[in-house]
C-alpha cells in the first residue's frame, strides 16, 4: 500500500497541528491573554476597537477609545506597553 504525496502533505499537516495543541494543553507555547495588555481596559464595547500588525507579525498594535498598546514581540505575554493612554 502506498501514500501519494498529498495524503503525506494533508497528514503532516494534522500532525503539525495536534503537537501545537497538545504544546498548548501542557503550557510550553504560552497563549496571550487579553490582560496581559495591562490597565488598557480594551473591551470590544469600545467604539473603534481594532487590531494591527506589520507584514512579519512582529509588531502588534490593539488600540481602543482609551489608548493603544504595542508589542514588538509577536504579541507574547509580558511583551505589551501602553503608547498611548486617554484619560
Amino acid at each position: 500500500m502506498s501514500i501519494d504525496r498529498y495524503t503525506k502533505i494533508v497528514l503532516t499537516v494534522i500532525a503539525v497541528c495536534l503537537v501545537v495543541l497538545v504544546a498548548r494543553l501542557v503550557g510550553f507555547v504560552p497563549v496571550a491573554h487579553a490582560d496581559d495588555v495591562g490597565k488598557l481596559q480594551l473591551t470590544s464595547s469600545d467604539p473603534g476597537m481594532g487590531v494591527a500588525c506589520s507584514a512579519d507579525g512582529k509588531y502588534v498594535f490593539v488600540g481602543g477609545a482609551r489608548g493603544i498598546a504595542r508589542s514588538e514581540e509577536y504579541g507574547r505575554i509580558g511583551s505589551w506597553e501602553k503608547v498611548v493612554k486617554v484619560d
